[in-house]
Protein backbone atom coordinates (compact mmCIF):
# COMPACT_ATOMS: atom_id res chain seq x y z
CA UNK A 1 0.00 0.00 0.00
CA UNK A 2 1.18 3.51 -0.72
CA UNK A 3 2.80 5.20 2.30
CA UNK A 4 5.12 8.19 2.21
CA UNK A 5 8.50 7.91 3.88
CA UNK A 6 8.94 4.12 3.86
CA UNK A 7 10.82 1.74 1.58
CA UNK A 8 10.07 -1.95 1.02
CA UNK A 9 13.11 -4.11 0.30
CA UNK A 10 13.55 -7.38 -1.60
CA UNK A 11 16.63 -9.41 -2.50
CA UNK A 12 17.24 -11.95 -5.24
CA UNK A 13 19.94 -14.16 -6.70
CA UNK A 14 19.76 -13.18 -10.39
CA UNK A 15 21.43 -14.96 -13.28
CA UNK A 16 22.30 -11.68 -15.00
CA UNK A 17 21.32 -8.04 -15.28
CA UNK A 18 19.04 -8.97 -18.18
CA UNK A 19 17.41 -11.69 -16.09
CA UNK A 20 16.73 -9.21 -13.29
CA UNK A 21 15.30 -6.63 -15.70
CA UNK A 22 13.11 -9.21 -17.43
CA UNK A 23 11.64 -10.25 -14.08
CA UNK A 24 11.12 -6.76 -12.62
CA UNK A 25 10.30 -4.48 -15.54
CA UNK A 26 6.90 -2.91 -16.10
CA UNK A 27 6.02 -3.26 -19.77
CA UNK A 28 3.74 -1.03 -21.84
CA UNK A 29 2.27 -1.93 -25.21
CA UNK A 30 1.53 0.53 -28.02
CA UNK A 31 -1.81 1.40 -26.40
CA UNK A 32 -0.17 2.12 -23.01
CA UNK A 33 -1.64 -1.02 -21.48
CA UNK A 34 0.49 -2.35 -18.62
CA UNK A 35 1.94 -5.82 -18.50
CA UNK A 36 3.49 -6.66 -15.15
CA UNK A 37 6.59 -8.76 -14.66
CA UNK A 38 7.03 -11.79 -12.42
CA UNK A 39 8.09 -9.70 -9.43
CA UNK A 40 4.89 -7.63 -9.35
CA UNK A 41 2.70 -10.67 -10.02
CA UNK A 42 4.42 -12.84 -7.39
CA UNK A 43 3.79 -10.28 -4.66
CA UNK A 44 0.38 -9.08 -5.92
CA UNK A 45 1.66 -5.51 -6.02
CA UNK A 46 -0.96 -3.11 -7.33
CA UNK A 47 0.91 -0.93 -9.79
CA UNK A 48 -1.53 1.90 -9.08
CA UNK A 49 -0.04 2.10 -5.56
CA UNK A 50 3.53 2.41 -6.84
CA UNK A 51 5.25 5.37 -8.48
CA UNK A 52 7.66 3.95 -11.07
CA UNK A 53 10.03 6.86 -10.43
CA UNK A 54 10.49 5.55 -6.88
CA UNK A 55 11.60 2.02 -7.75
CA UNK A 56 15.29 1.24 -7.44
CA UNK A 57 16.57 -2.03 -8.91
CA UNK A 58 20.25 -2.94 -8.64
CA UNK A 59 22.14 -5.87 -10.12
CA UNK A 60 25.44 -6.12 -8.26
CA UNK A 61 28.72 -7.46 -9.61
CA UNK A 62 29.21 -9.48 -6.43
CA UNK A 63 27.32 -11.86 -4.16
CA UNK A 64 26.85 -11.15 -0.48
CA UNK A 65 24.67 -11.99 2.48
CA UNK A 66 25.65 -8.75 4.24
CA UNK A 67 22.76 -6.26 4.09
CA UNK A 68 24.98 -3.21 4.53
CA UNK A 69 27.15 -4.23 1.61
CA UNK A 70 24.15 -5.08 -0.59
CA UNK A 71 22.46 -1.73 0.05
CA UNK A 72 25.59 0.43 -0.20
CA UNK A 73 25.14 2.84 -3.07
CA UNK A 74 21.36 2.82 -2.83
CA UNK A 75 19.44 6.01 -2.18
CA UNK A 76 19.01 6.93 1.49
CA UNK A 77 21.53 4.22 2.40
CA UNK A 78 22.47 5.52 5.86
CA UNK A 79 18.88 6.10 7.02
CA UNK A 80 17.74 2.71 5.74
CA UNK A 81 20.65 0.85 7.36
CA UNK A 82 20.20 2.64 10.69
CA UNK A 83 16.49 1.79 10.72
CA UNK A 84 17.06 -1.83 9.69
CA UNK A 85 19.64 -2.31 12.46
CA UNK A 86 16.96 -1.50 15.04
CA UNK A 87 14.91 -4.58 14.19
CA UNK A 88 16.77 -6.91 11.82
CA UNK A 89 19.68 -9.27 11.70
CA UNK A 90 21.91 -7.71 9.05
CA UNK A 91 22.98 -11.05 7.52
CA UNK A 92 20.83 -12.97 5.02
CA UNK A 93 20.58 -16.78 5.04
CA UNK A 94 22.10 -16.98 1.56
CA UNK A 95 24.15 -14.83 -0.78
CA UNK A 96 22.36 -12.68 -3.36
CA UNK A 97 23.34 -10.19 -6.03
CA UNK A 98 20.20 -8.11 -6.62
CA UNK A 99 18.27 -5.50 -4.66
CA UNK A 100 14.77 -4.14 -5.29
CA UNK A 101 13.59 -1.11 -3.31
CA UNK A 102 10.18 0.49 -3.68
CA UNK A 103 9.97 3.86 -1.97
CA UNK A 104 6.72 5.23 -0.56
CA UNK A 105 5.28 1.71 -0.59
CA UNK A 106 4.51 -0.40 2.48
CA UNK A 107 4.37 -4.02 1.40
CA UNK A 108 1.75 -6.05 3.24
CA UNK A 109 3.27 -9.38 4.13
CA UNK A 110 -0.07 -11.11 3.69
CA UNK A 111 0.69 -11.07 -0.04
CA UNK A 112 4.05 -12.81 0.37
CA UNK A 113 4.35 -15.94 -1.80
CA UNK A 114 6.36 -18.94 -0.65
CA UNK A 115 7.59 -19.94 -4.08
CA UNK A 116 9.07 -16.70 -5.43
CA UNK A 117 12.77 -16.37 -6.14
CA UNK A 118 12.46 -12.80 -4.85
CA UNK A 119 12.74 -12.61 -1.07
CA UNK A 120 10.96 -9.86 0.79
CA UNK A 121 13.14 -8.52 3.62
CA UNK A 122 11.49 -5.59 5.41
CA UNK A 123 9.81 -2.20 5.15
CA UNK A 124 11.44 0.69 7.04
CA UNK A 125 11.45 4.46 7.12
CA UNK A 126 13.97 6.16 4.86
CA UNK A 127 13.51 9.65 6.32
Amino acid sequence: MEENGVVSIWFRDSLSKDDLELNTKIYYDDDDNISLSKFFLDFSIDIDEVDEDFIEIEFLDFYSENIERLLSGCSYYEKIINNLKKSQNMILKSKVNSVILIYNFNFTQLNRPNNSDFKYFDTVSYI
